[in-house]
């Protein structure tokens, strides 16, 4: 990513960051989450998808995953 956008500042997620979610309403409302506790998982296979949606009539890269509000860069 930082490499494609070396104007943006791409870090690892951390404790301490805030993600933005969803909070499931018919407004659109969102709420601010903050990371408390990091888990790694390993799994010996996974599957990976690369989404890309420029093409689309908003040609926005903006994701809802599990509630959590994503961009991809």
């Amino acid at each position: 990513g930082q490499t494609q956008h070396p104007e943006l500042n791409i870090t690892e997620l951390a404790v301490g960051d805030k993600l933005l979610k969803d909070v499931g309403n018919a407004n659109g409302d969102t709420e601010e989450v903050e990371v408390s506790t990091l888990t790694v998982e390993t799994h010996s296979t996974i599957t990976v998808y690369n989404l890309d949606v420029t093409d689309s009539p908003s040609g926005n890269d903006t994701y809802v995953v599990n509630n959590y509000i994503v961009h991809n860069k």
